[in-house]
């Protein structure tokens, strides 16, 4: 083989290198912007579950969690709990007896409680837990700066 065709041999190479180059990026822009759509649909979900809840028979329920001031019977701060809880956490609903006398439902958070839901709100909710039509709670923590620590609710329920 002469130096021309090794010099040519070379731009051949060189040319598919480039080529197989743009198709990679080409593959990778494809599934970034795959990616993208779909994560912009998850946070639109996210944060504003109206949007999708008459799409899909649910009803939204605006709440706050009763009770963050109150520390828990087993000593631990609802108020450390809550500086925990991130914007959009999914939260727990979980029924326990008060006092001895009635159902309460706790809001939890990687199994620590941060409060409590409303009695007036309690009951419906009970119902909605006993028949598996609660779909979703999700937190918007409030406060910050020394003041008391709150969370306002997001309660996705089937209609």
């Amino acid at each position: 083989m002469n130096n021309f065709e090794k010099w040519m041999l070379k731009k051949k190479n060189i040319w598919i290198h480039i080529f197989l180059t743009l198709v990679t990026w080409y593959v990778y822009l494809i599934i970034y912007i795959i990616v993208r759509i779909k994560n912009k649909n998850y946070y639109d979900m996210i944060h504003n579950p109206e949007l999708y809840a008459d799409k899909c028979n649910l009803r939204c329920i605006h709440s706050k969690v009763v009770g963050v001031t109150f520390d828990n019977e087993d000593g631990t701060s609802r108020q450390k709990n809550i500086s925990k809880v991130k914007q959009c956490d999914e939260l727990e609903l979980i029924p326990y007896e008060y006092q001895h006398r009635e159902e309460a439902l706790g809001v939890f958070h990687n199994k620590r409680q941060i409060g409590n839901i409303s009695a007036d709100l309690c009951y419906e909710l009970m119902e909605k837990i006993k028949n598996d039509e609660l779909i979703s709670v999700i937190a918007n923590p409030t406060g910050c700066n020394g003041k008391t620590l709150g969370c306002n609710l997001t309660i996705v329920v089937k209609k």
